[in-house]
Parts: structure tokens; C-alpha cells; sequence
């Protein structure tokens, strides 16, 4: 499932409901401008346990085309990264490993009643 822009704001709306849906949509707003008008200068923006947000720069380099076999030189560029913080792994991996215990005990579950099925026959 993605979450656009429109749903963030949604979702915040409800979690604030003494604040208005129009001041969400601005603060939200300019929290990516800020964002993005930082990493356009090159600075780094880190929320501690969240994340970091920064440019990392690709050298230049050479590729081949798959459809002519050509080579083809790429410039360096600029492109922008988020690297997530601990906190964040953490919290993403424990629910990872929470549904992937569940769906085991499901499967565990279907796959020993249709055993005991089997074996009565």
C-alpha cells in the first residue's frame, strides 16, 4: 500500500483533530520544501531514530546499452537518500518478524488440521 501526500495529511488530521485540515496541509507542505530546499544545498537533515535524509554523489561512469551493446558514458550526479535510523529498523523488523510468526502459525495451524483429516480417513 502507498501513502500518498493527501493521506499523510489525513492521517494526521485525525490524530489532531483541534488543529485544521488546512494548517496540516501547510505545515506538512512545508516540511518537504524545507526538506528538499536543504538537500538541494547540500545539507544533511537527520531525525534522531527516524532517519537521515542526504546527497550522495555517483562518480562518473561507463554502461552498455542492452539493445545496441553500445557503451554509453553517464555523467556524475547528485541524488538524494534516506538512510533510516535504528529506531526505525527496529520497529519495522519487529512487525516483519510479528506477521511472518503469525502467517507460520496460521499455515502450522491449517496444515495440522488437515493432517488429523488425512490420518482419521
Amino acid at each position: 500500500m502507498n501513502i500518498t501526500r493527501q493521506d499523510l495529511i489525513e492521517m494526521i488530521c485525525e490524530k489532531m483533530q483541534n488543529e485544521s485540515p488546512a494548517t496540516i496541509t501547510d505545515v506538512v507542505n512545508k516540511l518537504f520544501d524545507v526538506i528538499i530546499d536543504e538537500l538541494k544545498q547540500g545539507n544533511r537533515i537527520e531525525f534522531r531514530n527516524f532517519g537521515r535524509f542526504y546527497i550522495k554523489e555517483k562518480k562518473q561512469r561507463i554502461r552498455h546499452n542492452p539493445k545496441t551493446l553500445e557503451k554509453v558514458e553517464l555523467p556524475p550526479e547528485k541524488v538524494p537518500v534516506f538512510k533510516p535510523g535504528r529506531q526505525l529498523k527496529k520497529a519495522v523488523e519487529n512487525t516483519i518478524n510479528q506477521k511472518n510468526k503469525n502467517i507460520v502459525n496460521i499455515v502450522s495451524k491449517v496444515l495440522a488440521e488437515k493432517f488429523q483429516a488425512y490420518n482419521k480417513k
